[in-house]
């Protein structure tokens, strides 16, 4: 009976322990918001890869998310326990890294002076910036509803410690299944 008892026990220690290294490492996000249509669609849920910036940020074209600026980062318990969370992450696409000059006019993002191509847009911005050098340690990010969109286009950039992560993989609807829509190959090709 002790046998038994002992092994309940630490099976139940060995899942709890999965469960913390899962949510710490591959931590799971909905699409609350219309901001990253036609790519992602509001009640869509993803796995988004915590590691992945490890070593390094992110590139240009990849989908994250990130703790809105105005509000506070979970702590501990509220990252493992995601319902106990007050603090919903936002997702869009990262355009400009740190010490990229960034410009939108003529319905065209200008990084440093080049045209970006943008397979995963439907509509082009409709709005205007001005160039906009971005800080060290921070990242210009933009909803692929490119008019739809509270994104860093009104003036704001997030830094690297409000980034949760890199979206891996959309989970459901089961008919969507399968690796995130992250466009380096496309994002990084600049035109004159």
């Amino acid at each position: 009976m002790i046998r038994k008892i002992i092994y309940i026990l630490v099976t139940v220690v060995f899942a709890v322990l999965a469960y913390v290294v899962l949510r710490l490492t591959i931590p799971t996000a909905e699409v609350q918001q219309v901001s990253m249509m036609p790519t992602l669609q509001p009640g869509e849920r993803l796995v988004m890869n915590k590691l992945a910036y490890v070593s390094s940020g992110p590139q240009r074209g990849d989908i994250i998310t990130f703790y809105p600026l105005q509000q506070p980062k979970p702590d501990f318990f509220e990252e493992i326990f995601p319902w106990s969370n007050t603090t919903v992450p936002l997702i869009k696409r990262t355009i400009g890294l740190p010490g990229d000059t960034v410009e939108i006019t003529n319905g065209k993002i200008i990084i440093n002076g080049s045209v970006l191509n943008e397979p995963y847009i439907t509509d082009p911005p409709r709005y205007t910036l001005r160039p906009l050098k971005i800080p060290a340690g921070e990242y210009f990010v933009l909803g692929d509803n490119r008019n739809n969109s509270n994104d860093s286009h009104l003036g704001w950039t997030v830094p690297l410690d409000r980034i949760v992560g890199k979206a891996w993989l959309i989970y459901w609807p089961l008919q969507r299944l399968g690796a995130a829509p992250n466009y380096q190959q496309y994002a990084v090709s600049l035109s004159r």
